[in-house]
């Protein structure tokens, strides 16, 4: 037996008043709670959604609560398998032909030393500036998503990666002349990467009301 809208929306909301405050986590959580309830339903509990709620809330409140971490990992596994698969589509293969035409043209039009400074930030200037519009989102849709959360501490990791790789480069290279091609393909990667996990997160947004349409 299916649970209604209503049931999906009441377990959302004492997730929701219990501390849960991220989407991707939270709606994992409801997917879970809601089939549990779901199989003591078919097993012949014939009592009222609210009481059988009740009951394993009243059993397994800090236990789950307590599992979030492992509701992480599950977010994550259904996130990068999602991501994997994304990457391998034509979109996937497309867009990355995409941004690296995008930055071969801009290296060519360019003087190399302004190519330079692009390729470096540019990963960090479009970090910060999808910091500020997801903060923007977050307090008009007040919706947190533990993934995009996260993507910030990966991304300061990677750019210290990018500083790093450029540092050895230009040691060896005159600013004079172009970045060379692993230079450029390593760019292209990371800033691809970055749209592919944005454009996942939100689809999976976009699975979950649909699945629990008029529930959340």
């Amino acid at each position: 037996m299916a649970l209604s809208t209503e049931n999906i929306h009441f377990i959302e909301t004492y997730l929701k008043k219990s501390g849960v405050v991220f989407m991707d986590i939270r709606l994992e959580m409801v997917d879970h709670v809601a089939s549990e309830i779901e199989t003591r339903v078919n097993d012949g509990d014939c009592r009222d959604f609210y009481f059988i709620f009740k009951d394993y809330m009243v059993e397994n409140k800090r236990h789950l609560l307590k599992r979030s971490d492992g509701y992480y990992k599950i977010a994550d596994k259904s996130n990068l398998k999602a991501l994997f698969k994304k990457a391998t589509s034509v979109f996937g293969i497309v867009s990355l032909l995409g941004l690296g035409f995008l930055l071969l043209t801009v290296r060519s039009y360019l003087e190399p030393d302004v190519t330079h400074t692009i390729l470096k930030y540019a990963p960090m200037i479009i970090l910060i500036l999808f910091g500020c519009i997801y903060f923007v989102f977050t307090k008009i849709k007040k919706e947190r998503f533990s993934l995009l959360e996260r993507i910030g501490f990966y991304f300061a990791i990677l750019f210290h990666i990018v500083n790093m790789v450029y540092s050895s480069y230009n040691s060896s290279q005159s600013l004079e002349s172009s970045p060379g091609l692993a230079i450029m393909f390593f760019t292209t990667v990371i800033l691809w990467i970055f749209l592919l996990i944005v454009i996942n997160t939100f689809q999976l947004r976009s699975f979950y009301f649909s699945k629990y349409k008029h529930a959340l």
